[in-house]
């Protein structure tokens, strides 16, 4: 199958997906899809945010982006755990993410909570300076304080200290904050997918970026995407696809071994 004929396939998929799941609803409809100005050059790196809700659920989140009247989209999310790579909007047309600087870019999400905060002994989405309807348990709408659920997969398991990594936060060094893994397999199907992109559309490596190289103030996708070995993996760098491929048959179990990849990876990529 081509690299073309794949992308259709995703995007089929993605389509039957979701109208299955939300069959008894009104069924989304998918956004005008932009032509494209010039061939994508580039991808954009994001952890979907949802005004505090969790970001686990790949079909879900590819429903949020096909909705009728939705001002955001993306064109591939990559569901945690397994991997399954989803299409909202074919890489051929533009969606929208980033803002003016996603354009040239292809939007990838990959499904996570982003940054969480412990609470007793239960994890919820962490919210930001920018995003104060979200602080700590609790999320704001409707004029009023209400506790949130609980982070928990799509089967109803809820996360727990085993799929954290803790980080020194941006602004306050001294302060811990914790991250939702990205899982191993995630990672291998985010290289496997830029090499496809990559076959149809030469992408320069440096033009591979997280949304918080583009955005002041954005925190996205954080530490757990090892972007500078995803970069030299593009271009097939065997001895960084062994080191991408290691504690997949055990995940989670060699949680702490992947945390160290993680860690040595970020160190890595912000000097």
């Amino acid at each position: 199958m081509s690299d073309l004929a794949w992308f259709a396939d995703r995007h089929d998929e993605t389509k039957r997906l979701v109208a299955e799941r939300y069959a008894k609803r009104n069924l989304p409809r998918v956004l005008p899809e932009h032509f494209r100005q010039s061939p994508p050059d580039g991808a954009v790196l994001h952890v979907p945010a949802s005004g505090g809700g969790v970001d686990l659920d790949d079909v879900e989140l590819c429903w949020r982006f096909m909705r009728s009247g939705h001002k955001t989209s993306t064109n591939f999310v990559i569901g945690w755990p397994t991997g399954r790579t989803l299409c909202p909007v074919p890489p051929e047309r533009r969606a929208w993410h980033a803002g003016d600087k996603g354009n040239g870019r292809i939007g990838i999400d990959l499904c996570s909570p982003g940054p969480i905060v412990e609470i007793g002994s239960q994890w919820y989405r962490q919210g930001t300076e920018k995003r104060a309807g979200v602080r700590g348990a609790w999320i704001h709408w409707l004029g009023k304080w209400h506790m949130q659920a609980p982070c928990s997969g799509p089967d109803g398991a809820p996360i727990t200290g085993a799929d954290a990594i803790r980080w020194p936060s941006k602004p306050y060094p001294f302060r811990q904050q914790c991250w939702h893994l990205i899982t191993p397999h995630q990672i291998q199907a985010l290289v496997q997918l830029l090499r496809r992109l990559d076959a149809v559309w030469p992408m320069d490596p440096a033009r591979i970026v997280r949304h918080s190289d583009l955005s002041k103030g954005r925190s996205d996708p954080g530490p757990c995407v090892p972007l500078g070995a995803v970069r030299r993996a593009l271009r097939g760098d065997t001895a960084v696809d062994a080191a991408l491929s290691m504690a997949v048959d055990a995940w989670p179990a060699s949680g702490d071994a992947w945390r160290d990849v993680l860690v040595k990876s970020w160190e890595t990529d912000r000097e």
